[in-house]
């Protein structure tokens, strides 16, 4: 049986993450939305970014706008920032707690 595609993106992610990548210190300026570091660069929640973005999920999109319909479910986000926010782990914990909670859209799109 083969796995849906966006599975299969999701899997293909994970062998990235076992790959060395260059980090900074400055998150660099992204475009919004859709916006993405360069492959061979970034941070750890990158992947997890990535790999749902290829799946159909735009999660800078996402928690930028989550984060403002709901800021005070997001104490680590004193002022958007579509840049970095959503590649904090804190802030991707808060997003799929809510989404999970609610049986939002990215909980139902993974889970297919």
């Amino acid at each position: 049986m083969a796995y849906p595609t966006r599975w299969t993106s999701c899997w293909a992610q994970r062998k990235r993450s076992c790959s060395p990548r260059r980090t900074w210190k400055t998150s660099p300026r992204l475009a919004y939305p859709g916006g993405d570091t360069p492959t061979s660069e970034g941070v750890c929640s990158d992947v997890v970014v990535r790999a749902l973005r290829n799946a159909g999920i735009d999660l800078q999109k996402e928690i930028f706008e989550d984060a403002g319909r709901v800021p005070t479910a997001y104490p680590a986000i004193p002022k958007r920032n579509p840049n970095i926010d959503h590649r904090r782990v804190r802030n991707l914990m808060v997003y799929f707690g809510r989404q999970l909670a609610a049986g939002g859209a990215a909980a139902g799109s993974v889970a297919r």
